[in-house]
């Protein structure tokens, strides 16, 4: 009798109360085992639910490990009904506001956010906030080792053709790493392609970018940029760039930035006996299609005009399209060209190559 009248009163409760007890339960019975270390939770929309360490959630996906899994679960965002963090995180919103703290579910699909603001140096008071799980764009965890702030990727590509003998072979590598309050990246790409009765072709570039998060979407940057092709009969374009950045849009699905900022470029060329010292201003654009199930879609355009140069313009231009694999591997295929109106002598005003990558990330 007593059984039946728990068990009545059990089915009785809210959902929200339901899951509450489930949790309680479990982080109970989880005490001894993990020395009473604080452990992350998410709750499925079908009330599954997983006890571990939330690492990250960026581009509509949250990764979560726990001891028991050989790698971590891959999580759509949409499919969160609730989220429990216990550790320090860098938390982004839809409006661009940027939260040091924790985030929780206080009753299903609205989120609390609890923490500081951080301006420049200083932070700000303890704040609060309450929202929907889709406000949400982006959690990194801030309070771990080197490695874990570490992204890497490394993608490789060869051909082979009868005809002539073409070898070519293709390849790129890129790291990032992520602060609470700054971001910095850096990637190399090339491209080397030798076939009978023709001139080898060469290119290298590669680019290494700092930025500074200064207030809601806005952020600060600094770049170094340099290019090699034989294509234009450049050995080396090596340009400083400095300037600042806009988020227009950012969702867990798409994003949309523009940056403005001035350039100093130093170019040599094969063909020309001294090297070319110029100013520019850049003007760039970046968009970025993350969360389409396994495909995602990056396309990022930069204009030059030449403020010491009269009539010069150069465009820079980079576009991946990507297939994710299992086990972290993927497959790529990206556009690069740089055109430039005032090419060196014997050089060609646009070089553009397409390569197709096989992949690992970290």
């Amino acid at each position: 009798m007593t059984k039946q009248v728990l068990s009545q009163s059990f089915q009785n409760l809210p959902l929200s109360k339901i899951l509450n007890l489930k949790l309680k339960v479990l982080f109970f019975l989880l005490i001894p085992v993990s020395l009473f270390a604080q452990l992350d939770s998410v709750v499925f929309e079908n009330n599954n639910f997983l006890v571990g360490e939330v690492k990250e959630m960026n581009r509509g996906v949250l990764t979560f490990e726990t001891d028991y899994s050989d790698s971590d679960f891959k999580i759509e965002w949409d499919k969160v009904k609730a989220i429990y963090t216990y550790r320090y995180y860098i938390i982004t919103l839809e409006t661009g506001e940027n939260i040091f703290g924790n985030i929780t579910t206080d009753s299903l699909g609205i989120v609390t956010v609890s923490g500081v603001k951080k301006k420049f140096r200083a932070y700000t008071d303890p704040i609060l906030i309450n929202l929907e799980m889709e406000d949400v764009v982006y959690i990194k965890s801030i309070d771990k080792s080197f490695w874990k702030k570490l992204d890497a990727s490394v993608e490789l590509g060869y051909s082979f053709t009868k005809a002539s003998n073409l070898n070519q072979l293709n390849g790129r590598l890129s790291l990032g790493y992520l602060s609470d309050k700054w971001s910095l990246k850096s990637s190399v790409s090339a491209l080397s392609s030798i076939q009978d009765s023709v001139d080898p072709t060469q290119r290298l570039d590669g680019q290494t970018e700092f930025n500074y998060i200064i207030k809601r979407n806005f952020y600060a940057l600094t770049s170094s940029n340099f290019l090699s092709n034989t294509e234009q009969q450049l050995d080396l374009r090596s340009s400083q760039k400095l300037g600042v950045g806009n988020y227009f849009f950012r969702n867990n699905q798409w994003y949309l930035s523009m940056n403005i900022g001035i350039a100093g470029t130093n170019e040599v060329f094969a063909t020309e006996a001294t090297n070319r010292e110029s100013l520019e201003g850049f003007l760039g654009l970046d968009f970025n299609i993350f969360d389409a199930g396994d495909v995602s879609f990056n396309l990022v355009g930069t204009a030059y005009p030449s403020i010491s140069t009269e009539g010069r313009f150069r465009f820079d231009l980079k576009s991946d399209l990507k297939f994710d694999l299992p086990l972290d591997f993927y497959i790529k295929v990206g556009l690069s060209m740089n055109y430039d109106n005032q090419p060196a002598v014997g050089g060609n005003d646009i070089d553009y190559i397409v390569q197709t990558n096989f992949g690992w990330e970290l």
